[in-house]
Formats: structure tokens, C-alpha cells, sequence
């Protein structure tokens, strides 16, 4: 059973840092795409301000920016997709918790009432994992959390 509760601990840990990097990335590529809109929107209104000598500059960014505001954003789903992705990372920040709770209650709580927290626990990781919504296979991310965890955890582990 201990060995089986590490695996499920690892496993939501390299679960929590995988979505927390995905979650930095599509938060820079909803900044990076802001900024194109914001910077091309400036841009076509001095060039109107700047009159006749850069109406087709004028003309053409405006015509990118609404093509980046309204084909470029939507079809990436960046709107609220950032918000979509902390859910789902702090999912399985429970799940990992839940799992550390039990390492730690491992010998001292009701065999019964642990058995039914650690399948509860399970329950939880399969859902999301049958949603599709598990980190892929990374030896960084693996050798990450399985040092972090028994710097914490591996004394435990073994009295």
C-alpha cells in the first residue's frame, strides 16, 4: 500500500508542475496576443491622426488587428482558456494534498476510514486522468517531484 500511495503522490505532483508550466504558457501567449492587438490598434490610430501620408499603413494594420481580434484569438480559444487551466491545476493540487494527508496519516488513522479516504483520493485522479487531463511523460518532471518527495517524505517511508 505505501508504495502504491508514493506512486499516486509522484504522479500528482508531476501533475501539479506540468499544468502549472502549461498554465505560464498560455498565459504568455494571451499577453503576447493583448499586445499585438493593443500595439496594432496605436498604431492604425496615429496613422489616421498622421492623415492622407499613411492611410494604407493606417488601413492595413487596422485590417491585421481585426483579423488578429477576430479570427487569430478565437480560434486558439485564448479567451478564458488561461482560467480553464489554473482549474484544472489546482484539481490536481487537491489531489496531491489529499495524497500527502494519507502519507502522513499512513500509521496513525482507522485502517477503515484511511481505505475509504484513499479511494476517494483515487477516485479523483482517475476522473481527471480518464478526462485526458495528466501530464505527459517527462523524465525532467519525474526526477523533479520524486527528489522533492523524498527530500519531504522518504523518512516516513521507510520507519
Amino acid at each position: 500500500m505505501r508504495e502504491r500511495l508514493w506512486e499516486l503522490m509522484v504522479k500528482a505532483d508531476i501533475n501539479v508542475r506540468y499544468w502549472k508550466s502549461y498554465e505560464a504558457r498560455v498565459m504568455w501567449m494571451e499577453k503576447i496576443s493583448r499586445l499585438i492587438l493593443i500595439s496594432a490598434s496605436v498604431i492604425s490610430v496615429l496613422a489616421w491622426a498622421l492623415e492622407k501620408t499613411y492611410l494604407p499603413a493606417a488601413t492595413a494594420i487596422s485590417a491585421f488587428a481585426a483579423f488578429v481580434a477576430l479570427v487569430v484569438v478565437p480560434s486558439f480559444g485564448l479567451e478564458g482558456y488561461s482560467s480553464k487551466v489554473e482549474a484544472i491545476r489546482h484539481r490536481w493540487i487537491e489531489i496531491r494534498d489529499d495524497y500527502e494527508e494519507l502519507w502522513a496519516d499512513l500509521d496513525n488513522g482507522e485502517a477503515q476510514s484511511w481505505e475509504k479516504r484513499f479511494q476517494a483520493a483515487q477516485k479523483r485522479d482517475q476522473s481527471l486522468e480518464q478526462g485526458g487531463l495528466w501530464a505527459p511523460e517527462s523524465k525532467k518532471l519525474i526526477c523533479q517531484a520524486q527528489t522533492d518527495s523524498e527530500r519531504v517524505f522518504v523518512p516516513r517511508f521507510f520507519s
